[in-house]
């Protein structure tokens, strides 16, 4: 399975964005990195969960999917580092 970095930037932040995070958990295991941001394991392809995500979005969202990959590095959020450690 792969990791993919999930990273959303609302054009209006403040909005009810539940039903978009409950889609991208549904993906599989998953570490969130930030508040719009979330590491998640899966065999979906970043296309797929793209197009899944813009059902959840406005015109003007920005959406990014990206695999990741080795080497990484994670500043100030230990949890997440062991996570992706453990996945990648």
């Amino acid at each position: 399975m792969a990791i993919c970095l999930i990273a959303y930037d609302p054009n209006e932040p403040g909005r009810d964005d539940t039903a978009l995070f409950d889609v991208v958990k549904s993906y599989g295991p998953w570490a969130k990195l930030s508040e719009y941001v979330y590491a998640v394991e899966t065999t979906v392809s970043p296309e797929s969960i793209v197009e899944r995500l813009k059902q959840h979005t406005d015109p003007y969202d920005i959406v990014c999917v990206v695999t990741l990959t080795t080497p990484f590095s994670v500043l100030g959020h230990e949890d997440v580092d062991d996570w992706l450690s453990r996945k990648l």
